[in-house]
């Protein structure tokens, strides 16, 4: 039982061995990552960006991508300043995702994509976690990529000098 304690107090990042970074908490927690990223001081590096209002108000962030039980999966854990801070990140974060998940007709599969995004708090952490079939993203960003094709060659053949 007190192994388990442990493994627990070590995801939490309240173990002696994992609460100097947020790294720690990320690569013991994540199974199948091909891609994992750190960032600490993250609100001193948005800098005064109105657009980054949230990273501004965290201290570190940590990202994994990968593939597990056949699911491609992104995962971002972020450490607030506050848990009022990271209360109000998730607020903001659940916003866009509500935002996202409405139905649209130029993009139909954002709404069932962004539906699969869930994000949780605990105490000063925020944990975003978007799991799907592998299909599903590869064929969304696809079409991603040939609608951004299609505008940018759309700008190319309009301009007129």
């Amino acid at each position: 039982m007190d192994a388990v304690k442990h493994a627990v107090d070590v995801l939490k990042g309240s173990a002696k061995n994992a609460n100097r970074g947020i790294f720690n908490q990320i690569a013991l927690n994540v199974k199948g990552a091909f891609f994992q990223a750190t960032g600490r001081r993250v609100g001193e590096m948005v800098g005064d960006d109105p657009e980054a209002a949230a990273l501004k108000q965290s201290d570190q962030i940590a990202l994994a991508v990968g593939e597990a039980d056949g699911k491609f999966y992104t995962e971002v854990s972020l450490t607030a300043k506050s848990e009022e801070a990271a209360k109000a990140i998730t607020q903001i974060l659940e916003g866009i995702i509500a935002f996202a998940s409405l139905p649209n007709e130029q993009q139909p599969k954002m709404a069932e994509l962004a539906k699969k995004v869930k994000v949780t708090c605990e105490l000063n952490n925020v944990y975003i976690y978007f799991g799907s079939d592998p299909e599903s993203v590869v064929q969304f960003l696809k079409e991603q990529w040939q609608k951004n094709q299609q505008q940018k060659d759309s700008e190319t053949t309009d301009f007129k000098p």
